[in-house]
């Protein structure tokens, strides 16, 4: 996963020290520039806020669910990337791609942008690659889980060997749509925030972003989750709360 994943793997600016990425400025971080809160004493932007420390100025809100001090996590790094995001994360999205800026910043935002550069030695400290380490957490999780339930039925296990074996999607997609009767059981599904998928052959994507081998990589984690998920005796693989 971590090779297929790599960050080196794709198209993104360096030199021999830096990463270098863009942010389209949302709102908040436009306001933060508009009242000199992110502004160093030459009138330049020198940090980003996350919108876990905006949370906390305002007492209204409450206590946040992350503290500044958390480590990330696998739920952490959900919470920030579901379509209804929670603004309590320690998270900041960046891109290695100046179009997925642009169509932010011009559709949503105020067509501002600044680029964000990452000292190589400090990647995989700070700052992580957000696509390998939610795959590489939850691959963890559905070993880990096998690894503890003996009472699975092996056909079950046949079937995730399979699709570790499969080299297609349609071939991921033919076995889940074969083994699987019924829909997702959402109560059981620990990504049941944000989207509700009723046929599990929708899950599969193939991402213009990744290539192929790691778009095959992808699905084969979410068939693997899939037939974990069905509905019936088996408990939630990703704990969510």
């Amino acid at each position: 996963m971590k090779s297929i994943f790599d960050i080196e793997n794709f198209n993104l600016i360096q030199d021999k020290e830096n990463y270098y990425f863009f942010r389209a400025l949302n709102m908040a971080d436009n306001k933060d520039v508009e009242e000199g809160i992110t502004l160093d004493q030459e009138g330049k932007i020198n940090r980003i806020r996350t919108d876990r420390e905006r949370y906390v100025e305002n007492p209204e809100n409450g206590q946040a669910k992350y503290k500044a001090e958390d480590e990330i996590s696998l739920e952490q790094a959900y919470d920030h990337i579901k379509i209804n995001y929670l603004k309590e994360t320690n998270c900041i999205s960046l891109t290695c791609s100046s179009n997925i800026a642009i169509d932010y910043g011009r559709k949503r935002y105020k067509d501002k942008y600044i680029m964000v550069v990452v000292p190589k030695k400090e990647y995989g400290n700070k700052v992580i690659f957000a696509g390998e380490y939610i795959l590489q957490e939850i691959e963890k999780r559905i070993n880990n889980y096998i690894k503890q339930n003996n009472d699975y039925n092996s056909k079950i296990i046949q079937n995730i060997e399979i699709i570790e074996k499969s080299q297609s999607i349609n071939e991921i997609k033919r076995l889940v749509k074969t083994k699987y009767k019924g829909i997702i059981d959402i109560s059981k599904s620990g990504l049941k925030q944000g989207i509700q998928y009723r046929n599990p052959v929708s899950r599969f994507r193939e991402l213009n972003v990744l290539s192929e081998d790691q778009n095959l990589a992808k699905n084969k984690i979410v068939g693997k989750l899939t037939l974990l998920e069905r509905k019936g005796k088996y408990k939630r693989i990703i704990q969510h709360e």
